[in-house]
């Protein structure tokens, strides 16, 4: 997952020692999706996105590979797929049968199939030039001239609803079953939650501090917690009460995190002083305590991290086109593949954990064959 309004200028050197203590164990739950929204623009009030199959829409669909769960035993056995060229990309969401993948660029909505047939269709979004969030059905929501968001229907993208009653926003967020909208002010330190499809604030999440200019919010991936990034400062929140959880604070800037399926461990991505050096590194952190529990020099800048539905692996990719695959429990790094990319923006493990999607320019299926 990518941290938005959030930029790292740094250098690093690996480091071989780490430092750790005792891991939880990793109950297997549901994958937590990568999101990332881009800066709001914008745009006219009347303009509309068109929706596009492409030609392998209806084409025969081939045999689909056949696939293994990735595993600490077999991630060195991954093998990529056909690269899917998507510019500036600033979302990937699976649905729930890992069929699919849904990846939101610049151009539009890309639905791209894991059966090796690749990108079966397109929706132009280009109309479209504020902030959007989509999805698992690819009902997209896009936030125009800062002050009004509209709901577009899936495929179709007629225009199904808007909401308007909040001040100025910064960012907007759809839950993955489109059930819930996030609404990230720009007046305050402040998240507003909409039930849909009607449309009613359901309850406004704050109490988050920092001096910093500018703050960020994800989920996990039931939208149980919602994760503050601001800086160098993270913080977790119960969504329902509204609680704060402990605060996470670093030397650096974070440059990406995740939180564990089972949300007992939470990975951040940033830079520290490790004898007398400035390295990139991952630390992990006991999500309900605040403790720190493992330090992990890195070797290269990590730009996204992404937990295997198990929890048990934490892929990571780094500025120099890597992916880097870590034993959880162990805290031990398993093996490095090289991505045809020139550095690895997002990551996203299928639910069935079968496949890895990851994304620069574009986006490319790995799976472990059977």
């Amino acid at each position: 997952m990518r941290i938005w309004f959030i930029s790292l200028a740094l250098a690093g050197l690996w480091l071989a020692g780490c430092t750790a203590a005792p891991t939880p164990t990793l109950a297997p739950t549901a994958a937590v999706p990568a999101t990332a929204v881009p800066s709001a623009t914008a745009v006219p009030a009347t303009a509309t996105p068109s929706a596009t199959p492409t030609a392998a829409a209806t084409a025969t669909a081939p045999a689909a590979p056949t696939a293994a769960a990735i595993t600490a035993a077999n991630a060195a056995s991954l093998q990529p797929g056909e690269p899917v060229p998507a510019p500036q990309i600033y979302q990937m969401t699976w649905t729930p049968d890992s069929q699919l993948l849904r990846v939101g660029n610049k151009e539009g909505l890309h639905t791209i199939a894991s059966d090796g047939r690749g990108e079966i269709n397109f929706i132009n979004t280009q109309a479209l030039t504020g902030t959007l969030s989509f999805a698992q059905d690819g009902t997209l929501a896009a936030l125009q001239d800062l002050h009004t968001v509209r709901l577009y229907a899936p495929e179709t993208l007629q225009p199904q609803q808007t909401i308007a009653d909040f001040g100025t926003a910064t960012n907007i967020i759809l839950a993955p079953d489109a059930g819930k909208l996030a609404v990230q002010s720009a007046d305050n330190i402040a998240v507003t939650l909409y039930d849909l499809p009607g449309g009613q604030p359901a309850a406004t999440l704050t109490g988050f501090e920092t001096a910093a200019p500018v703050y960020g919010v994800q989920f996990d991936a039931n939208w149980q917690t919602m994760i503050w990034i601001a800086r160098a400062t993270v913080q977790l929140m119960d969504v329902d009460s509204g609680q704060l959880g402990p605060r996470f604070e670093h030397e650096d800037f974070v440059g990406a995190l995740a939180l564990s399926p089972d949300g007992r461990i939470l990975a951040t991505a940033t830079s520290a002083t490790l004898n007398g050096q400035f390295t990139p590194i991952i630390k992990f952190w006991n999500a309900q305590s605040g403790d720190a529990i493992a330090t992990l020099p890195q070797p290269a800048l990590i730009t996204s991290l992404a937990f295997s539905p198990d929890g048990a692996l934490l892929a990571a990719g780094t500025t120099d086109g890597n992916i880097l695959f870590w034993d959880v429990q162990a805290q031990t790094m398993i093996t490095t593949l090289d991505a045809p990319v020139e550095q690895v923006r997002q990551l996203a493990f299928s639910p069935d954990g079968r496949f890895l999607a990851t994304a620069d320019q574009e986006v490319i299926l790995w799976h472990v064959p059977a």
